[in-house]
């Protein structure tokens, strides 16, 4: 069975963030602010609205962050992502279940993910299998024009009193498209929502969408 590394010591976190050309301030920096786009919805919103705000805000809001530190800004096919300056590290931002963030957890993806998501854990696990070592291993032993870009998660997830992130690197789907096993887990500090303030609105799927089509003369 596949053994996750689990970093939650914040010593190990800085760590392991450091070794990725990163700190936890910018991260955490994009969760807070998906969390506030997302509770700043109203009811005139589409029913959709909250959840897709919650997605980009955070995705906008790591790029701000991590371009002025050189990364680089990467959409394929729609899968979003931003780039180390060495090119060696992405990072795609998805909604997780209220396993995130706990390291005793076993968390999953809120949704389904598509074909590159599966591409690029298909990556990951070429590399971890062609250098036979652990994640932090693979940039500092193997040779510089074999590796290939390790694609990390920053999971999130809300609930009543906090928010909770993970930076992890994913190595599978289930049979429901939604990543479920992990390779790494750098659990980021949560932040406190207050009790009292905005709440979440209720999650949705989206909303139906009506095309009018017309036949040809």
């Amino acid at each position: 069975m596949l053994k996750t590394a689990i970093r939650n010591n914040p010593e190990d976190v800085d760590a392991a963030l450091r070794r990725l050309g990163l700190t936890a301030a910018p991260l955490m920096r994009a969760v807070r602010a998906g969390y506030i786009s997302r509770v700043s919805r109203t009811a005139n919103d589409a029913p959709i609205a909250a959840g897709f705000y919650h997605w980009n805000e955070t995705l906008r809001t790591l790029r701000d962050e991590l371009v002025m530190l050189g990364w680089t800004r990467v959409d394929e096919q729609m899968f979003s992502t931003i780039l180390s300056p060495d090119g060696k590290t992405a990072i795609s931002v998805s909604s997780g279940d209220d396993a995130t963030g706990d390291p005793r957890g076993f968390p999953k993806t809120k949704r389904d993910k598509g074909p590159r998501t599966a591409d690029a854990i298909d990556a990951n696990i070429g590399q971890l299998d062609l250098f036979d070592t652990a994640p932090e291993m693979v940039l500092a032993t193997a040779p510089e024009d074999e590796v290939e870009c390790l694609t990390y998660v920053l999971l999130f997830h809300a609930n009543a009193t906090e928010l909770r992130a993970e930076l992890s690197l994913p190595v599978s789907m289930d049979e429901h498209d939604h990543i479920d096993t992990w390779r790494e887990r750098i659990i980021l500090r949560s932040q406190p929502i207050d009790p009292e303030g905005d709440t979440l609105p209720k999650p949705d799927f989206g909303p139906e969408i009506d095309i009018d089509v017309k036949r040809r003369a």
